[in-house]
């Protein structure tokens, strides 16, 4: 009898060890069943990045071809001003067409500026406005107040259509100054409207005519052109509009490039000069279409 209960205690045992593994095969058949398949989904979204940056890299080379034409004189320019006499002339031979530009230096002045303006708008005349930094206001006197109206003004006269150019700083003459001087007279001038416009000034009048070997060298850099004048107006020296209206029409030629200043005095000869001058069939050309030789 012991010997049989031994066996029958043995045999049970056994019995449950292949219940044991049978359940845990069972079990461990069941674990493969689950495997990390969707880990290959998640990067499904790194293809179409990858690309993103391919599509956006051919506007931006687009946008920057405008930028070639005034590089390039022969690509919009109708009409050009010769360096030695500073004349307009027509890019087309068959244009016969009498013709004119209007220049207006030392900029910008308040009431004045904005009458001038008007008188422009009034005989649809664009113009090129040479424009000082010391004009913060008239008395060298930076102040807050004075600033907003220069920062208004020149953004008004390049709202307008008018083309906003540097006339240094100071309007000293850059002959007497020193090469550090000269440079710091057009560059601190030429940031200071590129802050106003959005745009670097394209061109250049030293006060006075004064050219230098360093205005040349710093207009390169700054990719600029240099423009004097062929026709004064005097309003700087006269007080009577008629004055000023009468030396511009006795000096008066076809391609004349007339300087005039942003003065009271002008801003009262400018609409019977433009009248006078619209009668004898000058039309005043854009800035815009001008090139310099």
């Amino acid at each position: 009898m012991p010997l049989m209960k031994k066996s029958n205690r043995l045999a049970c045992l056994i019995w449950l060890l292949c219940m044991v593994f049978v359940i845990s095969c069972s079990t461990n058949t069941q674990v493969p069943v689950e495997p990390p398949v969707k880990t290959p989904i998640q990067t499904q979204p790194t293809a179409p990045v990858a690309s993103t940056p391919v599509e956006e890299t051919e506007p931006s080379d687009v946008s920057e071809e405008p930028l070639e034409p005034a590089q390039d004189p022969e690509a919009k320019a109708k009409y050009h001003v010769d360096t030695k006499h500073f004349m307009i002339h027509s890019s087309e031979e068959s244009n016969n067409q009498k013709i004119a530009l209007l220049t207006f230096d030392d900029g910008p002045k308040g009431q004045v500026t904005m009458k001038i303006l008007d008188t422009l708008d009034k005989y649809n005349a664009k113009s090129i406005w040479f424009v000082n930094g010391f004009n913060y206001g008239w008395d060298y006197k930076p102040s807050p107040q004075k600033e907003q109206q220069f920062n208004s003004l020149i953004q008004e006269i390049h709202n307008r259509g008018h083309i906003v150019a540097n006339h240094t700083w100071e309007h000293g003459n850059l002959r007497k100054q020193s090469p550090e001087k000269q440079r710091k007279e057009i560059t601190s001038m030429n940031e200071l409207l590129e802050n106003i416009t959005g745009e670097k000034p394209r061109y250049f009048r030293p006060p006075f005519g004064a050219y230098s070997d360093i205005q040349k060298q710093v207009m390169k850099e700054e990719n600029m052109q240099w423009m004097n004048w062929s026709v004064g107006s005097l309003d700087w020296e006269y007080k009577d509009p008629e004055k000023v209206v009468d030396q511009v029409l006795s000096n008066m030629h076809n391609g004349a490039n007339i300087l005039m200043h942003d003065f009271p005095v002008t801003a009262e000869a400018l609409d019977p000069l433009l009248k006078e001058l619209t009668e004898q069939g000058y039309h005043f050309v854009l800035p815009t279409e001008v090139r310099i030789d």
